[in-house]
């Protein structure tokens, strides 16, 4: 639990009484099923003053984390008392057991994200009998085969006066559950943490129904490939070229459209449907007729992440990596300046004739930190960053990536592999502009390049550097700005 959480939580054991002085600098207090006088006979009950303690410091804008198990009466916890702080904040548990249980979570959760599978380690399912706008349901469970009547809310918050409690109706999903290698506990076990920092007011997005926005956008892409590899003799029909000296050709290729995103549609678990269609569609000044079907369908989860898109088409298809940047991934309300979270997110890997085919997806873990905030076009946004850099073998890159869709299939791609096993690494930035009040992206601006080393077994290579430079490096780059219209 420690090794899990110290890398962001400063954790501290308490071994003394909840009084006004030992929680006053906390900004979450954690109780772990505490153990009943029948096993430990110095371990006395939090009493009376100490609740009031806590629900005086969760008032004021404190979190509490409450866990318990409501069955196994072997394990002898200390009910009643334990009882009384739960239903100080309306809650309560059940005496069931779900027993040892998988519960999948996916992409469309509203609170956790990037766990395929929670495991829920016999726990039980929680109640709650307060004020119902006060109230979030986070997970529900439910009983493993055999035991189907059990089902519930299994995680839960409730809003108290300025700050938050979170109960949990399971202990072991934080101990030994922790390492069972086909879930991810440890994952959502910081998530939950997460949620636990004093509210910041940081909210996600409200999608409404029928609501449109429009953006500008702007793209930029470059290849820089020497005229010795062999790579250069590849047509790039689009792009032109930039020659600052006599050998050296740098072909680049500007592209711009007006993205049009309406919400269609919101789930019950607040996933929103959104339509997203392209316009004005330009290769350096001239328009390019578009097809008929440009529009993609989006699906956005609660917490600002378009997990699923499909229907592209023409130059939809080219711009569809672009359509992550519409929406805001915000993990929780307790966000500060500095703060930082790991996604997975799809990256773009650029091909040789980029803007021409659709680039290869592939998913990686990025990190983003709330870099501060600024007021842009007179907007009070929070500005995010996201960044990534990595070697092309570790996120699964091959050279046939990189050729032409026509080359891929031909004997003309056997020829060419990456000279040496990591092939090359890729650079990622991208920060967005989020206004602050609507959780509407205002701006994102992306910068992307590529370094590589691709071989041609037909072209003998000499030992100096700087010739199988010459005859293996490839280097491509993308700046990439969507803006919203005002």
């Amino acid at each position: 639990l420690f090794e899990v959480l110290e890398k962001e939580f400063v954790l501290i054991p308490l071994a003394q009484p909840f009084t006004t002085e030992v929680v006053r600098d906390a900004d979450i207090v954690t109780v772990f099923m505490p153990d009943s006088p029948e096993i430990r006979s110095d371990a006395p009950p939090i009493d009376r003053d100490e609740i009031d303690v806590l629900e005086s410091f969760v008032s004021n804008g404190g979190s509490l984390l409450l866990m318990t198990n409501g069955y196994h009466p072997k394990e002898k916890i200390e009910g009643e008392h334990f009882r009384n702080l739960f239903q100080r904040f309306g809650l309560d548990w059940n005496n069931d057991d779900t027993l040892y249980v998988d519960i999948p979570m996916g992409p469309e959760h509203p609170y956790f994200y990037d766990i395929g599978v929670f495991h829920y380690g016999a726990g039980c399912t929680l109640e709650y009998n307060g004020q119902k706008d006060l109230y979030q349901p986070l997970l529900d469970v439910f009983g493993a085969p055999g035991y189907e009547e059990v089902k519930g809310v299994g995680i839960a918050l409730v809003r108290h006066g300025k700050g938050k409690v979170i109960a949990v109706g399971d202990t072991g999903s934080w101990t030994g559950n922790l390492s069972r290698p086909w879930v991810k506990n440890k994952e959502a076990l910081v998530q939950l943490f997460r949620m636990l920092k004093p509210d910041q007011e940081v909210r996600p997005r409200n999608h409404e129904s029928g609501e449109t926005l429009n953006y500008s956008l702007k793209t930029t892409l470059v290849n820089v490939v020497p005229v010795a590899n062999s790579l250069s003799k590849i047509p790039l029909p689009d792009f032109r070229k930039f020659q600052p000296r006599e050998r050296t050709v740098i072909p680049y290729l500007e592209m711009e459209a007006e993205v049009e995103v309406v919400c269609t549609r919101m789930s019950d678990r607040q996933v929103a449907d959104y339509d997203v269609s392209f316009s004005d569609f330009k290769k350096f000044e001239e328009s390019v007729p578009l097809k008929k079907d440009t529009r993609l369908r989006v699906r956005v989860n609660r917490l600002g992440e378009a997990f699923e898109w499909e229907g592209s088409d023409g130059a939809g298809e080219i711009l569809t990596p672009e359509v992550q940047h519409l929406f805001a991934f915000v993990p929780h309300d307790g966000l500060r300046v500095g703060d930082r979270w790991s996604k997975s997110t799809p990256i773009q890997i650029l091909p040789i004739q980029a803007g021409s085919h659709p680039p290869v997806l592939k998913e990686v873990m990025m990190e983003t930190c709330y870099l501060g905030d600024e007021v842009l076009r007179g907007r009070n946004c929070r500005k995010f960053m996201t960044t990534f850099c990595d070697w092309m073998d570790e996120i699964g890159v091959t050279a046939r990536d990189i050729l032409p869709s026509e080359t891929e299939e031909s004997d003309e791609a056997s020829h060419y592999r990456f000279m040496a096993g990591r092939g090359g690494d890729v650079l990622y930035k991208r920060i967005q502009w989020i206004d602050r009040d609507t959780g509407v992206v205002v701006k994102s601006h992306l910068q992307q390049r590529s370094i590589l080393w691709i071989e041609d077994d037909r072209v003998p290579l000499e030992e100096a550097i700087a010739d199988i430079d010459n005859k293996t490096i490839v280097t491509n780059a993308l700046v990439s700005s969507l803006e919203l219209d005002d």
